[in-house]
């Protein structure tokens, strides 16, 4: 079995134990359940139900880490597509959630030249604008695991004057 200390630096990240500790097939559901327990996460299950949403979205929510309607509203469109289980469709039934569409940045980065696949994964990133991109630079972009051709580019359109 795994070492599953709980690390020195701080807790267990509840994306950790979502997503890591599923993909081992040694874990089964109870011992995930338990470990999110024993880690100090509440399932959001039943909040999300209360809330209107269908068993199969809520449950989609809870086991991608989204606990509270403050944690979907911070995510976009991109990001909300990326959770494991999400039946084709759904996203509607979030917006109608929140009163508001998702935000998303495809359509601002095509608009800039940046091809579809680069632009949805920015936008999953949370990286929305050229400021966005100015303010995290080539280094910020290699840690958000960018490759450096993508770097090279966008760090070329961060520093290309406006228009």
């Amino acid at each position: 079995m795994p070492d599953v200390r709980r690390p020195a630096e701080g807790p267990i990240s509840i994306r950790l134990i979502s997503e890591e500790a599923s993909s081992c097939v040694s874990f089964s559901k109870k011992e995930i359940a338990l470990l999110r327990r024993w880690a100090g996460v509440v399932s959001s299950y039943e909040n999300w139900r209360k809330l209107g949403l269908a068993s199969r979205l809520a449950s989609v929510l809870d086991r991608g880490g989204v606990r509270t309607l403050a944690e979907l509203a911070a995510m976009t469109r991109e990001e909300l597509l990326t959770l494991k289980g999400l039946p084709e469709g759904s996203l509607p039934k979030f917006e109608a959630l929140l009163g508001r569409p998702l935000p998303s940045a495809v359509d601002y980065w095509t608009g800039h030249g940046v091809q579809r696949v680069l632009a949805w994964r920015l936008s999953r990133l949370r990286v929305m604008t050229v400021e966005d991109l100015r303010r995290l630079g080539a280094a910020g972009l290699r840690r958000l695991g960018l490759p450096n051709r993508d770097v090279a580019f966008l760090a070329a359109l961060a520093t290309a004057p406006p228009g």
